[in-house]
């Protein structure tokens, strides 16, 4: 998150930032509302690219700064994404990669007004068992 908030604010310092994290390991948001920072003990999230128990120390300075808000999805949003993302659009993505499109279609951002919104949606890397039970669990 850090390294994509470093290089949207580089390109367009005038962009809201809003960090996406899994509702399990949601340690940035959590470090928002608390001021503080937090260790999640357990994290869990089908999404092992975001799998964190808390914000690192280089991390966040940087994602204090330039990320105001950060949203939890729950991994059935991101499984509903990913089916989404594979039938209507033939991406295949991992489930870090596809967490961003599914705080979009589960209504959890609040995107009125002018401007571009732009959504990151990375990665490939996904076992084709995993893929397939995740994407037909929805």
């Amino acid at each position: 998150m850090a390294g994509h908030a470093i290089a949207i604010a580089d390109g367009f310092p005038q962009a809201r930032i809003i960090g996406v994290e899994p509702s399990g390991a949601d340690d940035f948001r959590q470090f928002l509302a608390a001021g503080s920072r937090l260790r999640i003990e357990r994290p869990t999230t089908i999404g092992d690219g975001l799998l964190s128990y808390d914000v690192g120390g280089h991390n966040r300075p940087i994602l204090k700064r330039l990320v105001s808000q950060s949203v939890a999805i729950p991994d059935t949003a991101t499984r509903r994404a990913m089916r989404w993302l594979y039938e209507e659009h033939g991406l295949r993505t991992e489930p870090s990669g596809a967490i961003t499109v599914a705080s979009l279609t589960s209504g959890q951002l609040e995107l009125s007004g002018d401007g571009d919104i732009v959504v990151v949606i990375s990665g490939r890397n996904v076992d084709d068992d995993a893929f397939r039970t995740w994407i037909n669990e929805v």
